[in-house]
């Protein structure tokens, strides 16, 4: 299920959202491609917020929050490729496939060296503070190197969160991950917190660069995109089973 919403959904999105773009609001083919990457991959913060008070199955949750993990790897490497094909102007499809999958396999990779790593150097440790402060680089510990490499940094730090997250119980005390979940919760939320203030900060410049359309039109085609990705989740909800 999160390998359909990650990947099946996440190009799906793009194609509907590229169509629309082009259709409705009149952009060029590229530029609607890159619209449809930007847009496709969503954020579960908050539906995974509220999924948790109404008592929703766990399998559920970890679904909506996997994805949430994954999908951004899908749509960057998408993006990247709709923005080299409004560049150059021209695509292939089978570069950008092999791209994909080396880009996610060799994150995979990197991820898991790291987290072994990683594994080894916090068995020889016992100091709480040490502990929690290698926890929050590792995902960056795979992250950079990752990028450098050329692969995708997103499935690198997942990876290495996951297998870190699989093996910290036989590596830590009960008080020493008492202590690391109250700060990973601190942190979590203000990074989220920064990260939605960064985004609203970036609203007056792109106002700005803004010209030749109402503000009317722009909320419309706003709204007409909007609509359009909701409504693409909801019938990829219904449909893939049947097309799977």
């Amino acid at each position: 299920p999160i390998a359909l919403l990650a990947i099946g959904l996440v190009l799906t999105t793009m194609c509907v959202v590229a169509v629309v773009a082009h259709e409705v609001l009149g952009l060029s083919w590229g530029v609607s491609f890159v619209l449809g990457a930007i847009v496709s991959p969503t954020d579960a913060v908050a539906p995974a917020e509220i999924l948790r008070r109404i008592g929703a199955p766990r399998r559920l949750i970890t679904v909506v929050e996997g994805e949430n993990l994954t999908n951004d790897w899908t749509a960057l490497v998408l993006y990247k490729v709709a923005v080299a094909a409004v560049v150059t102007g021209s695509f292939s499809l089978l570069d950008a496939s092999v791209e994909f999958l080396l880009s996610g396999i060799g994150g995979l990779a990197i991820g898991l060296v790291v987290g072994r790593i990683i594994r080894e150097l916090r068995r020889r440790i016992d100091d709480p503070p040490t502990e929690i402060t290698i926890s929050i680089l590792s995902g960056y510990a795979a992250y950079l190197p990752a990028e450098e490499l050329g692969f995708s940094g997103v499935i690198a730090a997942v990876t290495v969160g996951i297998y870190m997250g699989w093996y910290t119980p036989e590596l830590t005390t009960p008080v020493m991950r008492m202590q690391t979940v109250s700060v990973w919760e601190i942190l979590t939320f203000l990074l989220n917190a920064v990260l939605f203030l960064l985004i609203g900060m970036q609203m007056p410049s792109i106002l700005d660069d803004l010209s030749g359309d109402s503000a009317a039109d722009l909320l419309l085609w706003a709204l007409v995109i909007s609509f359009t990705v909701v409504v693409v989740r909801v019938l990829w909800g219904f449909l893939a089973v049947f097309v799977v």
